[in-house]
């Protein structure tokens, strides 16, 4: 039988900083990086270039051997002209290009519900807006991206200005928190501190979704806190507490000004739910101004949908649908509540708010005859709407007038008819509560103007 024996095939080996040139086919192995390398061999022998070649081992750094990156646009049909002409193309390094984009991922976070991955967001937030660079140099700023999935923070993440996060959707980026007595977000300045010479300002929230998910009777703190800032805008944002209706909680999101002036902060098309008893959304300072809610929607909620307070100067809300909201608003402000459009869970349309004065949509009611139909209930204060009713033969119109101190009402009714009388009754008892009453069957077209608390 044949006996064959494998020799041991010895090959230089060293220090990474120690690699001699080697010889042609000559391979050594560096030790401490844990890369092989083979000569080239020399010029003189046909090699292209001298030196040593790199052969791929699970230690190789691939990204700097990959060459240089040319954008190419393949997919456009056609070779795309980057630089100034199609012989000077602009090339990057694939390491370069990498680094266009940086996700929460790269420096630890997890997303799986399960491991606490506020340290890394954390790390994500102050390296990419470093308190070093971020009052002056924008170049090492970029988006941070959190893929899907389920983050679990136990304490607050700080927000420094300039910062960009987004998420893959609402639904499918979660942020959640237990921390009962912690916002999961909280802007600050530009060295993370109170003491940057930036304070917030320039931030974007978007595609993602904030959970408190700590005891409902425990909680005492918002889901997102922005504090003096400037420049804000929040979309696709859900924020849900963690209670149902009636249970004790705080406000979702809290709008402050303890270091400097805030304005210009924008909420679209994020849902405010699950706050109990609490509020949605809390703006009270001294320093507040242009504040817009448009497109979003309340809901679950036993209490108030937004509180604002009697300094704030300027609030603007836009097409928002409100659930089961008990209230929608406590305003203390001075004629400076602007809102348009906007549906309660019974599609009923608010109209036009113009500070306190509330100018409703036309609302069409059907009066059967002989059966009082109550219409609306009128707000305490004074207001007025103006009416048609009619059979579709005969018409009434009119203007309705009225007081309303909570305890009494008093109204008058100075309308026209035309054609037959139509026997109609309109009026309002004790407790504001507008009915229409007719002989014959008639449809009552009206708009209600009233002022709003």
């Amino acid at each position: 039988m044949a006996i064959v024996q494998i020799s041991r095939i010895q090959i230089r080996r060293g220090l990474q900083q120690d690699l001699p040139q080697l010889a042609s086919a000559e391979m050594g192995w560096s030790l401490d990086s844990q890369r092989l390398f083979i000569g080239n061999g020399l010029t003189t022998e046909g090699a292209p270039t001298s030196g040593v070649t790199e052969i791929l081992t699970q230690n190789s750094n691939i990204i700097t051997l990959l060459g240089l990156y040319t954008y190419q646009g393949a997919a456009a049909g056609y070779t795309v002209v980057t630089g100034p002409d199609s012989s000077h193309p602009i090339t990057r390094s694939f390491q370069s290009k990498l680094d266009d984009t940086v996700s929460v991922r790269d420096f630890g976070a997890v997303g799986n519900g399960i491991a606490d991955d506020t340290v890394a967001i954390q790390r994500a937030l102050t390296q990419i807006y470093s308190p070093t660079y971020n009052d002056g140099i924008p170049l090492v700023r970029r988006t941070i991206y959190f893929p899907a999935g389920t983050y679990l923070t136990s304490s607050t993440i700080l927000i420094p200005p300039y910062a960009s996060l987004r998420g893959d959707g609402r639904q499918n980026t979660i942020i959640t928190s237990a921390n009962v007595s912690a916002p999961i977000f909280q802007t600050t300045d530009s060295q993370f501190n109170g003491s940057g010479s930036t304070k917030s300002r320039d931030i974007l929230i978007e595609h993602m979704g904030l959970q408190q998910t700590g005891v409902a009777s425990a909680i005492t703190s918002s889901i997102l806190t922005l504090d003096s800032t400037r420049a804000a805008r929040l979309v696709n944002v859900s924020f849900r507490g963690n209670t149902t209706v009636g249970a004790t909680t705080n406000n979702l999101v809290y709008i402050t000004d303890s270091i400097t002036s805030a304005r210009s902060i924008t909420f679209e098309m994020c849902s405010f739910s699950y706050a109990g008893s609490g509020v949605n959304i809390v703006v009270q300072g001294s320093g507040i101004s242009a504040v817009r809610i448009d497109n979003c929607a309340f809901d679950y909620l036993s209490n108030v949908g937004y509180f604002v307070s009697n300094t704030v100067n300027g609030i603007t809300t836009l097409n928002n649908y409100y659930g089961n909201v008990t209230t929608i608003r406590s305003l203390g402000i001075n004629g400076n509540l602007t809102s348009l459009g906007g549906s309660f869970i019974n599609s009923t349309p608010a109209g036009l708010i113009l500070g306190k004065q509330q100018v409703g949509t036309t609302n069409i009611v059907s009066i059967p005859a002989g059966n009082a139909v109550n219409l609306t209930q009128l707000s305490v204060g004074a207001g007025s709407f103006d009416y048609q009713l009619d059979d579709g033969t005969n018409f009434r119109f009119g203007t309705f007038k009225y007081t309303n101190t909570g305890s009494a009402i008093t109204f008058e009714d100075d309308y026209t008819e035309t054609g037959s009388v139509l026997n109609a009754n309109l009026f309002a008892n004790a407790t504001g509560n507008l009915s229409c009453s007719v002989s014959s069957t008639a449809t009552i077209k009206y708009n209600l103007k009233q002022y709003i608390s």
